[in-house]
């Protein structure tokens, strides 16, 4: 797996450009967006999600919403 160049990246990115940028399975973002971790995401229709990539990389950066797990620690 080779490292993303976010700039080169849409402004709206595929679970699987998500999961590239992210380094992970597609399976642990559909998982992540389904329990609410990853923001930025919206649902279009039973089985495709469209994140934001600004939303993702401002989470990643740790300056997005944060996930409710992570609030109670």
């Amino acid at each position: 797996m080779t490292a993303v160049d976010p700039c080169s990246l849409p402004d709206v990115l595929t679970v699987d450009e998500v999961a590239e940028l992210l380094r992970v399975n597609r399976n642990t973002v559909y998982e992540s967006f389904r329990r609410g971790e990853l923001p930025g995401g919206r649902r279009l229709g039973k089985r495709i999600i469209r994140f934001s990539k600004e939303a993702v990389l401002l989470w990643l950066d740790g300056n997005g919403p944060i996930s409710p797990q992570e609030e109670s620690h």
